[in-house]
């Protein structure tokens, strides 16, 4: 987040879309996911994954976050 938020050079992020229309994350998928929790504010135990995992956080999950 330090790079982003300073404006440094962030490394590529490779994208593929097949004949399908699917969006593939060949390489940086890390850095995404990242910078989604930043903007969301969102780690593991906020609105965004209690939604996905239909509100069950296990306690270690929202410890870590």
């Amino acid at each position: 987040m330090k790079t982003f938020i300073e404006g440094d050079l962030i490394p590529v992020i490779s994208l593929w879309r097949s004949p399908g229309g699917y969006l593939f994350v060949i390489d940086g998928s890390h850095r995404l996911s990242a910078l989604a929790a930043w903007v969301n504010d969102d780690y593991g135990d906020g609105t965004i994954s209690k939604l996905f995992y239909d509100s069950i956080i296990p306690d270690e999950q929202i410890k870590i976050a």
